[in-house]
């Protein structure tokens, strides 16, 4: 589950940047984090804490209902592959 969220987050904020045509600098700002360990979750190199995920659904993500879904599917996904 760990990966299906790291990897369906990172796409997330990075599509979701893109979107509001933010630069790393401010999506960090937001986020109460410093740019690198932003880069790093963009880059599917580092994880967040659970403060930077409230705010992430509380200041940027548009559904967090899709969010979760998505999650979901990819954990799912994993689980038929794994078991094949």
């Amino acid at each position: 589950m760990d990966n299906a969220l790291k990897v369906t987050f990172c796409n997330s904020v990075k599509n979701r940047r893109a979107e509001l045509g933010y630069t790393q600098n401010k999506m960090s700002e937001i986020l109460c984090m410093d740019t690198r360990s932003y880069a790093k979750i963009e880059n599917a190199k580092g994880g967040c804490s659970a403060l930077t995920l409230a705010l992430y659904f509380i200041y940027v993500c548009p559904d967090v209902k899709d969010f979760l879904k998505q999650v979901n599917e990819k954990f799912e996904k994993s689980k038929e592959m794994e078991s094949n």
